[in-house]
């Protein structure tokens, strides 16, 4: 008697992959233009299909629910819900074994950006149409916090989520939820802002643009640090957990700083 054994092939995107968060320090989720939403474990190295989304959804962005721990990642402990913003001008709420538990018509082309505020109350998400807006955890809306006359790429809560951090254009601006306090607005960049990220540990901000430099601020907009120039724009930034290093993304490069910002 012969046995032909197998392996399984595991599933990997076959287009651009557009987003990646993580849900645990084991698990990481990533989304593409193939609409597959997978699901990678570090430790195991299995990759999962969680779902595959509607051939009209394709992600920008994603964000999961926090978990209060102190500022670290638990390998016990996993979110539940993540929200996954979209070119159609919708987020849309998902379990984390993929079911779509809710879509909300957001914004006026695509959401380009979403995420929960620290404590998991409220959300917000910024769009191609300019706008700021601040959601419950259910998805109704609460107010549109700011309208600019250009794209809103990046979006960060404050450490105590009672403000909202939000580029526009060159500029930063740190927006209270009160109506009765003013704004703080400063020019950060000599092109487009891309990637903004508040750390809820250390309070430094630190923002990347097209003009292919990331910079550490501290939270009333005075400049700490600015980083050498890149060979090609800065896409993305993000503060680890414990606010001791950052990451800075560009075109295949990918930059590991401390909170110094070197």
């Amino acid at each position: 008697m012969r046995l032909r054994v197998t392996l399984q092939k595991q599933p990997s995107h076959s287009e651009l992959v557009s987003c990646v968060g993580w849900s645990n320090s084991d698990d990481v989720y990533s989304c593409g233009d193939d609409h597959q939403l997978l699901k990678w474990n570090v430790t195991s190295g299995e990759v999962q299909q969680v779902t595959k989304l509607a051939a009209d959804v394709f992600a920008t962005d994603l964000h999961w629910f926090p978990i209060n721990l102190g500022g670290k990642i638990s390998r016990q402990t996993a979110a539940e819900l993540l929200v996954l913003a979209a070119s159609d001008g919708k987020f849309h709420l998902v379990s984390r074994l993929g079911r779509v538990e809710k879509s909300i018509d957001a914004h006026h082309g695509a959401v380009l950006m979403s995420r929960w505020s620290h404590d998991g109350t409220a959300l917000v998400t910024v769009g191609e149409d300019g706008q700021v807006k601040i959601w419950s955890r259910s998805g109704m809306l609460r107010s549109t916090l700011a309208q600019t006359s250009s794209p809103v790429y990046a979006v960060s809560w404050s450490p105590d989520s009672d403000q909202v951090l939000y580029s526009s254009s060159k500029q930063l601006v740190i927006k209270p939820l009160q109506p009765s306090q003013k704004p703080t607005t400063w020019k950060a960049h000599d092109n487009l802002i891309l990637g903004i990220d508040w750390s809820a540990m250390n309070h430094l901000i630190v923002s990347g643009g097209e003009d292919r430099r990331y910079k550490v601020w501290d939270a009333y907009g005075r400049l700490l640090f600015t980083g050498q120039t890149h060979d090609y724009p800065i896409m993305s930034v993000s503060w680890s957990p414990d606010g001791g290093v950052f990451a800075v993304g560009s075109f295949n490069t990918l930059r590991l700083c401390d909170k110094a910002g070197v």
